[in-house]
Protein backbone atom coordinates (compact mmCIF):
# COMPACT_ATOMS: atom_id res chain seq x y z
CA UNK A 1 0.00 0.00 0.00
CA UNK A 2 1.39 3.07 -1.01
CA UNK A 3 1.81 6.01 2.05
CA UNK A 4 -1.33 8.34 0.93
CA UNK A 5 -3.46 5.04 0.93
CA UNK A 6 -2.31 4.04 3.96
CA UNK A 7 -2.75 7.81 5.79
CA UNK A 8 -5.97 7.85 4.26
CA UNK A 9 -7.34 4.35 5.54
CA UNK A 10 -5.49 5.40 8.71
CA UNK A 11 -7.97 8.48 9.14
CA UNK A 12 -10.79 6.18 7.85
CA UNK A 13 -10.65 3.86 10.94
CA UNK A 14 -9.71 7.30 12.90
CA UNK A 15 -13.22 8.53 11.81
CA UNK A 16 -14.70 5.35 12.36
CA UNK A 17 -13.80 5.14 16.14
CA UNK A 18 -14.61 8.50 16.91
CA UNK A 19 -18.02 8.18 15.37
CA UNK A 20 -18.46 5.30 17.72
CA UNK A 21 -17.50 7.26 20.64
CA UNK A 22 -20.23 9.87 19.84
CA UNK A 23 -22.43 7.14 19.40
CA UNK A 24 -21.64 5.78 22.97
CA UNK A 25 -21.72 9.02 24.52
CA UNK A 26 -24.69 9.91 23.47
CA UNK A 27 -26.14 6.65 24.84
CA UNK A 28 -24.15 7.05 28.06
CA UNK A 29 -26.01 10.67 28.50
CA UNK A 30 -29.62 9.09 27.97
CA UNK A 31 -32.16 8.45 30.68
CA UNK A 32 -33.80 4.86 29.62
CA UNK A 33 -37.49 4.92 29.53
CA UNK A 34 -40.11 2.04 28.32
CA UNK A 35 -37.62 -0.93 27.26
CA UNK A 36 -36.58 0.54 23.96
CA UNK A 37 -36.92 3.91 24.04
CA UNK A 38 -34.80 6.48 26.19
CA UNK A 39 -34.83 10.68 26.42
CA UNK A 40 -32.06 13.07 26.68
CA UNK A 41 -32.10 14.92 29.66
CA UNK A 42 -31.72 18.21 28.14
CA UNK A 43 -33.25 18.35 25.28
CA UNK A 44 -35.93 15.81 26.20
CA UNK A 45 -35.56 13.84 22.42
CA UNK A 46 -36.53 10.33 23.02
CA UNK A 47 -34.13 8.08 20.98
CA UNK A 48 -35.10 3.90 20.02
CA UNK A 49 -32.01 2.45 21.88
CA UNK A 50 -32.42 -0.68 19.55
CA UNK A 51 -31.17 1.84 16.79
CA UNK A 52 -28.44 3.65 18.71
CA UNK A 53 -27.09 -0.49 19.54
CA UNK A 54 -27.26 -1.25 15.82
CA UNK A 55 -25.12 1.68 14.77
CA UNK A 56 -23.09 1.03 17.55
CA UNK A 57 -22.40 -2.63 16.56
CA UNK A 58 -22.33 -1.81 12.50
CA UNK A 59 -18.95 0.73 13.94
CA UNK A 60 -17.63 -1.66 15.75
CA UNK A 61 -17.75 -4.04 12.75
CA UNK A 62 -16.41 -1.98 10.13
CA UNK A 63 -13.89 -0.70 12.90
CA UNK A 64 -12.73 -4.35 13.15
CA UNK A 65 -12.28 -4.91 9.30
CA UNK A 66 -10.34 -1.45 8.53
CA UNK A 67 -8.13 -2.69 11.37
CA UNK A 68 -7.20 -5.70 10.25
CA UNK A 69 -6.68 -4.23 6.85
CA UNK A 70 -4.40 -2.28 7.84
CA UNK A 71 -3.01 -5.21 9.86
CA UNK A 72 -2.74 -7.26 6.61
CA UNK A 73 -0.91 -4.27 4.80
CA UNK A 74 1.34 -3.87 7.33
CA UNK A 75 2.61 -7.56 7.71
CA UNK A 76 3.39 -7.20 3.87
CA UNK A 77 5.39 -4.54 3.78
CA UNK A 78 7.71 -5.67 6.36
Amino acid sequence: MRYNQFIKESLRLEELENEKKRWNDLFNTLILRDGNYASHPSTGIVYDVRIINKNISILQSKIILQKERLDAEDNINS
